[in-house]
């Protein structure tokens, strides 16, 4: 027995909204998976570039303004008191080359010329904003007895320059936006001094930068 024509239509009308229906959520799901695909790749292009930007960590640099020296000489010559301490202040010019801000801690070390130990530096705390230029003094306590034990410092006199060296580890932090990282900075640091005019003649430092999650 043979179907309606009305049933028959029914039918073929369901099954064609079967397709459709069928066909749309193909469609759908294609979307989506483009849509994830893009994501993830947006998402690998981000990484790569805040690695070789925001996370790419780079050491300051370092320029001096000028410096200030309190030394107690021997009244009527160029020689230092025995027992008597000298006392350098540089003011210095540290540039923050990161895309990210730089906090960090006061840091203490030994100060050493010709290989010996003759006092200490001290450099505050303080924060570098990203991309700009902060100013910190660096103030260096040296004991003149220690000085004038070296058989080298005659001819340095003679010369005119004296060349002292420390070497600092400093902890801070680091903050893009909401990320932040934990740093330790090392630097390598020299200071020529003017022995005649007691003032600092050249000021160098080699930070390296080390980050930590």
């Amino acid at each position: 027995m043979e179907k309606p024509p009305e049933q028959v239509q029914q039918q073929l009308a369901a099954a064609i909204d079967e397709e459709k229906a069928a066909a749309l959520r193909k469609r759908y799901l294609l979307r989506c998976c483009s849509c994830a695909g893009a994501s993830l790749f947006f998402v690998a292009i981000l990484a790569v570039t805040l690695a070789f930007t925001v996370f790419r960590v780079r050491g300051p640099v370092f320029r001096l303004n000028g410096s200030t020296a309190k030394l107690d000489l021997i009244n009527g010559t160029h020689l230092p008191r025995p027992g008597s301490n000298a006392t350098i202040r540089a003011d210095v010019s540290v540039k923050n080359r990161n895309f990210a801000s730089f906090r960090h801690g006061s840091s203490t070390s030994p100060v050493y010329y010709r290989g010996a130990a003759i006092g200490e530096a001290r450099a505050p705390a303080g924060n570098m904003p990203a991309r700009r230029t902060a100013r910190m003094n660096v103030t260096v306590e040296i004991v003149m007895d220690r000085v004038l034990a070296q058989p080298d410092f005659g001819s340095d006199v003679k010369a005119g320059r004296a060349t002292m060296s420390w070497r600092a580890r400093v902890g801070g932090r680091m903050k893009f936006l909401f990320i932040k990282k934990h740093v330790t900075m090392k630097m390598n640091c020299t200071a020529t001094v003017d022995v005649t005019k007691m003032e600092v003649a050249e000021y160098n430092c080699k930070p390296k930068m080390k980050l930590f999650s």
